[in-house]
């Protein structure tokens, strides 16, 4: 790397010089030049890009300009080449005061059509900067073109002008071009006008740039800003952010637009200090959002403001630090302010009031004081100024006792009770006011789904008024019913206690009756672990081999199992079901017959679909892994007895609908175990066909687990078991390789059901009993000297179990 004095772009008093060539010139505001290799600067080319420069000023310098100080540089109009990767670092000091395009310094310049993308500007400490500071920018006449991915970094030094890290200018309105995905880092020295992420000064739209401040000074720091000047035909700022974590800015604002729209602007503040903070601001303004978490807010916060048109559907969230004047979900000076939220968590609001919207009509606006948050002024819903204020909610939730001076325009209280709330619980909101009226206003009482289940007769203490103060409760809603997450109804009565307390006394409780589908999954459990064994008992276990010496040898089989079967409960199981299982075995002499003795492994996988009488369905995926040891005695007098025992782990989930149109879910994982036990004799049927006759007993388990709602309730789902009776035969007729089999059994479920509670509750209990009977039909090879035997098997079912099962198995002798 080489590193070279610049003389000849100086003038003779020492001031620096760039001229421009016609179609295209290269502006080196340079002391310094960094390069690699021999050659300091590429050419000038008048049909190619300008890129990779990387220019390091470290002299003062004075005098008029006539093009702007840049990296990389466009200077025809007519030029539509790019401008990219370019990298400026300044530390000296002064610069011509902006004029026109004139005193411009940027990483990456174009008068042309193209885009200036990926340019960096650093200013350090050291530098003092009088004119306007870009990453990249486009200027000129062009009616194309966009600024993006441009980053400037300031780590100190002083700019006098505004610094963006994408800038679109123009010399009439008809420039059109978008400053997108650019970003500024300031982490020190002070911006004296404004410091914004991107800005486009007459027709274009601001989207996605963000500025970070982490120290400083900035008069004013926003993430996009598009003042349309001058003739512009106007532009958005969309989804642009501004974070500050330290230092101290004036006015901090997400996204600006003067005549266009400001949609999903964010500020984010942890930290610092700031006067004034808007989320977004525009002719109409919607979805803009400001976080405090830290800092210290000495003024005003708007989640959204518009001067003539609508803002919606802005909101506010402050979880820490300090603010010191009103708060505004959304603020209109003219237009609506509706749908906007307020939030605030464990706070203070200090000298100031609290308004969820404030417009020409003020509606459908929220205001969540959380965790015992303060408001040191007065609550206002909504407000308009004209009585045009309607369906405003104000809502506590968390701990504690939330605190405000008075009520205004609320026309709906929602009071979540404290998760451990009882009747000895401190009131939710203490006013203090000496006269509150609530007349006409409709009171709702919500339990949280984690929270301590309440009794009949428990009264807790809602609102509060000054002592000696009155509260008005004329013509409001006596009457309050909520649900406990999704499990459990309440009806409450609300009324005065005294004259300056509101309670709610809990009349009647209720489970909801349509939480058995959540049940359902612990019944479709079993039925997957069911059908696992039933496997386990049809593939092979029972099968006839006559070749005697080849069941001495060592073996490795696998068996596969698909089945699609409704079980009737209290509802209708639907579960759609693979099983497997593979294992090795052994068959070993025994005085008077054989035994049979095989380790497997096995895995299932399925999804189930509940359905209930009133319409509710619930739905999920279950699963199990596990291993087991079955074993066989057959002897020779056609007596046999079979034994298997197995477990692991079983997992599921649920998904649906048991209140309203809310969607509940919950999984669990749990430990499973199951046995099977048979007995029964074969029976010679001429010389070329068999009976085998049978009793089989099934005994699966699945340990009790916890499970919490997404609505946050928690169950305790207890143990379930299932207990089976199995009774049939099997008809086998044999080829010279291959056997026919038909068989036909009766099954009873004696106990297959699940059970569950919420706290003090008992869940409505889902059964699962019943007589089922099957057809089987299957085809097996039996040759007489191979290693590899093959079996297929189809069964019907009817009853409890309805539906149908088709399994494949495959035994290798060695």
């Amino acid at each position: 790397m080489g590193i070279g004095f610049i003389s000849d772009l100086f003038t003779e008093k020492g001031e620096f010089y760039m001229g421009k060539r016609e179609g295209r010139g290269l502006a080196l505001m340079i002391g310094l030049a960094i390069s690699a290799g021999a050659a300091l600067f590429p050419q000038y080319v008048a049909a190619a890009d300008v890129t990779g420069h990387d220019i390091v000023s470290s002299r003062d310098w004075s005098g008029p300009d006539t093009n702007p100080r840049a990296a990389g540089y466009i200077g025809s109009e007519s030029d539509s080449g790019n401008v990219y990767d370019n990298t400026l670092t300044v530390d000296s000091t002064h610069h011509p005061p902006h004029v026109l395009n004139q005193g411009y310094i940027a990483a990456g310049y174009t008068e042309g059509g193209g885009d200036t993308y990926g340019n960096r500007l650093v200013i350090l400490p050291g530098a003092h900067l009088t004119g306007r500071v870009s990453g990249g920018h486009l200027n000129g006449a062009a009616l194309s073109g966009r600024t993006h991915h441009n980053t400037v970094i300031m780590r100190g030094g002083t700019v006098t002008d505004e610094i963006y890290g994408g800038n679109v200018t123009g010399t009439d309105g008809l420039r059109v071009g978008d400053a997108e995905w650019n970003t500024v880092e300031m982490s020190g020295g002070r911006a004296e006008k404004g410091i914004y992420g991107g800005r486009v000064r007459k027709s274009g739209n601001v989207r996605h740039n963000t500025v970070h401040i982490s120290g400083g000074w900035a008069n004013t720091a926003g993430g996009g800003i598009a003042p349309q000047e001058h003739g512009g035909r106007g532009g958005n700022a969309e989804d642009n952010q501004l974070v500050v974590s330290g230092g101290t800015v004036r006015t901090a604002v997400g996204g600006v637009s003067l005549r266009g729209k400001a949609l999903r602007n964010t500020v984010e503040i942890t930290g610092g200090t700031l006067r004034v903070v808007y989320g977004g601001s525009g002719r109409q303004t919607d979805g803009n959002r400001v976080a405090i978490s830290g800092g210290d807010i000495r003024g005003t916060v708007i989640g959204g403001f518009s001067g003539i048109g609508s803002a919606n559907n802005n909101s506010v969230a402050i979880t820490g630090g300090s603010v010191r004047g009103n708060v505004y979900g959304g603020r209109s000076l003219l237009g609506n302010a509706e749908g906007n939220v307020v939030t605030l968590d464990g706070v203070r609001i200090m000298q100031g009031n609290v308004y969820g919207g404030y417009g020409a009509r003020g509606s459908k606006n929220i205001v969540n004081l959380k965790n015992g948050a303060e408001v040191d002024g007065v609550i206002f819903g909504g407000f308009s100024g004209g009585n045009r204020e309607s369906n405003n909610l104000l809502a506590i939730h968390g701990v504690g006792t939330a605190k405000a001076e008075k009520l205004i325009y609320v026309q709906h209280l929602d009071f979540y009770l404290d998760p451990m709330a009882s009747p000895a619980s401190p009131t939710r909101l203490q006013l203090r006011t000496m006269t509150q009226s609530l007349s006409g206003v409709s009171v709702g009482v919500g339990v949280k789904g984690h929270a301590l289940v309440l009794r009949p007769g428990d009264t807790v203490s809602l609102l509060r008024v000054a002592p000696g103060g009155t509260l008005n409760i004329t013509g409001m809603a006596r009457e309050a019913e909520t649900m406990q997450g999704v499990s459990v109804s309440y009806a409450f009565d609300v009324w005065r206690r005294g004259n300056e307390e509101l309670v709610a006394t809990l009349r009647a409780s209720t489970v909801n009756p349509r939480t058995r589908s959540l049940i359902e999954t612990r019944t479709a459990t079993n039925e997957l672990i069911k059908r696992g064994a039933d496997l386990l008992a049809s593939a092979g276990m029972g099968a006839a081999d006559d070749d005697r010496e080849r069941r001495r040898q060592y073996g490795i089989w696998a068996d596969v199992q698909k089945s699609s079967m409704r079980t009737k409960t209290d509802s209708d199981i639907d579960l759609h079901a693979s099983n497997m299982a593979v294992g090795v075995s052994r068959i070993f002499a025994r005085k008077g017959g054989e035994l049979l003795f095989s380790p497997f492994v096995e895995y299932a996988t399925g999804k189930y679909d509940s359905y209930m009488g009133d319409g509710t369905h619930g739905s999920g995926d279950l699963s199990y892994l596990g291993a087991g040891v079955l074993a066989r005695m057959d002897r020779t007098n056609g007596v046999w007895m079979e034994a298997v025992l197995h477990g692991g782990s079983t997992k599921a989930n649920y998904h649906g609908q048991v209140h309203a149109s809310q969607l509940t879910t919950y999984r669990y994982t749990a430990p499973y175990w199951a046995v099977q036990l048979g007995v029964g004799k074969t029976r010679p049927v001429g010389s070329a066909a068999q009976l085998d006759c049978y009793a089989r007993y099934f005994w699966s388990h699945t340990n009790g687990v916890s499970a919490q709602l997404n609505t946050g309730e928690t169950y305790d789902f207890h143990a379930t078991d299932s207990h089976r009776l199995r009774a049939g035969a099997r008809y086998t007729r044999f080829g010279s390789a291959s056997a026919l089999y038909a068989g036909l059994a009766l099954e009873y479920e004696m106990a297959g059901g699940a059970t569950a509670h919420f706290q003090s509750y008992d869940m409505p209990a889902s059964s699962a009993t019943g007589a089922s009977v099957f057809m089987e039909l299957g085809w097996r090879s039996t040759p007489k000297h191979g290693r590899v035997t093959c079996e297929v098997n189809l069964s019907g079912w009817q009853g409890h179990r309805s539906g149908w099962m088709g399994s494949a198995r495959m035994d290798w002798k060695f």
